[in-house]
C-alpha cells in the first residue's frame, strides 16, 4: 500500500458492515445533529472494536457506548495488520473527523495503534484534524 502525506479515504457505504446497519449505529436524523454538537475534534473516548472486516485493507470499527458507531480508517493503523486492535480489544481514541454522516471517524490513542511513520505523517497533514492532533486540543465548532 503506496501511502501519501495527502492521501484522504473515505468509506464505500455499500459494503459496510451489517451491525451499522442497527439502530444503535445509524441514529434518526435529528439525533445525529445533536450528539455531533456535543462532540469535538481532539476529544478522547473509549471503544470497543467491534468489527475487523478485511484487516490490511479497509479499517475497523468500534463501539462507543453511543448512537452511533466509531470507525478507524486502514490509513491511520499499522500496514502490518497484525498490529492492529483485535475485535473486542477496548482501548482509548481520539475524534479525528465528523460531518453530517452519522459516524464518528478516530484516530488510536495508543501508539502501538498508529501507522508506523504517524510522527512524519502527522507532521505533514493539513486538515483541521490535525492541527487539532499536533496541538493537543480540542476544537469546537460554532
Amino acid at each position: 500500500m503506496n501511502r501519501t502525506p495527502t492521501q484522504e479515504s473515505s468509506i464505500d457505504e455499500s459494503n459496510r458492515p451489517s451491525a451499522w446497519r442497527d439502530e444503535g449505529y445509524r441514529p434518526e436524523s435529528a439525533e445525529w445533529p445533536q450528539l455531533w454538537s456535543r462532540l469535538q475534534l481532539g476529544q478522547p473516548l473509549t471503544g470497543t472494536v467491534v468489527w475487523v472486516p478485511r484487516p490490511g485493507a479497509i479499517g475497523i470499527g468500534v463501539d462507543l457506548g453511543l448512537p452511533v458507531g466509531g470507525f478507524v480508517d486502514v490509513l491511520h493503523l499499522p500496514l502490518d495488520s497484525t498490529r492492529w486492535p483485535a475485535q473486542g480489544t477496548t482501548t482509548d481514541f481520539t475524534i479525528w473527523w465528523m460531518d453530517e454522516r452519522p459516524q464518528v471517524r478516530l484516530m488510536p490513542a495508543d501508539p502501538r495503534y498508529r501507522r508506523e511513520d504517524f510522527d512524519d505523517w502527522i507532521r505533514h497533514q493539513n486538515t483541521v484534524a490535525a492541527k487539532v492532533f499536533r496541538t493537543g486540543g480540542a476544537e469546537t465548532r460554532d
